[in-house]
């Protein structure tokens, strides 16, 4: 194929996604066709993100109960991802104690597997003993729960343990890969129903939080 041509497909791949509205910066087609790393990296994740996750994310904050902006600060796709996952843990919460899971980032609280095995024990409590994690090694973890995933839910083993078990995972990989849990999964974090007592318990930290925001100011 010409270059010529070559850079015809690429700028008509590029206008397709400025009619999605997806935001490129510093994406020129010539870089593209001229295979430059970091520019094609770039523009491969902002693909991703967008068809995998901020696609989702209208259908995600609905399942949640969460709008669009809450106060003065809009929740991001990443923020409703993690709400999410943060949901299906708490369904069963006297599991993971022990293992003092509490996820606010995607990158090191996943290093040692037992997140990810989380997930699949959330979806199908048959699938995993979350206590034979404490006994295993990161990689191990991280095998077993990408391979149970795969096999058993159809999730896509698009990560390798090696490449999670270091002291920096890449954040974005691993959003895609629990994207794909969501996508084929969304009931599982949905928030649970609270009873009166936890209705009223909620109302009281609640309160309490307010009166040290004020205190602060």
């Amino acid at each position: 194929m010409k270059p010529a041509h070559r850079l015809s497909n690429v700028k008509t791949a590029l206008d397709f996604l400025n009619t999605r509205k997806i935001k490129l910066v510093n994406v020129n087609p010539l870089d593209i066709v001229d295979g430059r790393p970091k520019i094609v990296l770039g523009l491969i994740w902002t693909i991703i993100l967008y068809f995998q996750i901020e696609e989702q994310e209208e259908m995600l904050l609905e399942l949640l109960g969460l709008s669009k902006s809450t106060g003065q600060s809009k929740i991001t796709a990443k923020q409703a991802l993690t709400t999410w996952v943060q949901n299906a843990f708490s369904q069963r919460i006297t599991r993971y104690r022990q293992f003092n899971l509490h996820i606010n980032d995607f990158g090191p609280s996943w290093r040692d597997g037992v997140a990810f095995n989380a997930i699949v024990h959330s979806i199908d409590p048959n699938l995993v003993d979350m206590k034979d994690l404490e006994r295993k090694s990161n990689r191990e973890n991280l095998s077993m729960a990408f391979t149970v995933a795969e096999e058993k839910l159809g999730i896509p083993k698009i990560l390798d343990p090696e490449d999670v078990d270091v002291d920096k995972p890449d954040e974005k990989s691993i959003m895609t890969y629990v994207a794909q849990f969501y996508k084929a999964y969304p009931e599982t974090g949905k928030p649970k129903a609270l009873t009166a007592n936890e209705r009223e318990q909620k109302q009281f930290t609640d309160f309490l939080d307010t009166l040290q925001i004020a205190e602060s100011q």
